[in-house]
């Protein structure tokens, strides 16, 4: 039996870097719409917001349960199965096992 492993892991202070990297992102969208009134970024900047938070391994693994009893019935869609595993206070760890 064959089997693929995925491993996620997320660093210490990645939330912090995240908020920095969207606040540089917002200033940039801003000065483009002042020197360039048509071009308006800040809607990408807010979207961006929203779905980067996607650091959030506790709610993606509960998406992925939420997706395989969804098509539990459909052979043609495979979601693999999430084991969670904390090894430090900050870092996250999240394995997928594919199995044929």
């Amino acid at each position: 039996m064959a089997c693929s492993i995925s491993i996620k892991i997320q660093y210490p202070g990645l939330k912090d870097r995240m908020k920095m990297d969207i606040a540089t992102m917002s200033l940039l969208a801003k000065c483009v719409t002042w020197f360039f009134p048509e071009y308006r970024f800040q809607w990408m900047v807010s979207e961006f917001s929203k779905s980067c938070c996607g650091a959030d391994f506790l709610q993606e693994a509960r998406n992925s349960v939420t997706t395989a009893v969804n098509f539990k019935h459909n052979n043609r869609i495979k979601v693999p199965k999430v084991f969670q595993v904390c090894f430090h206070h900050f870092m996250k760890l999240q394995v997928f096992i594919y199995m044929d």
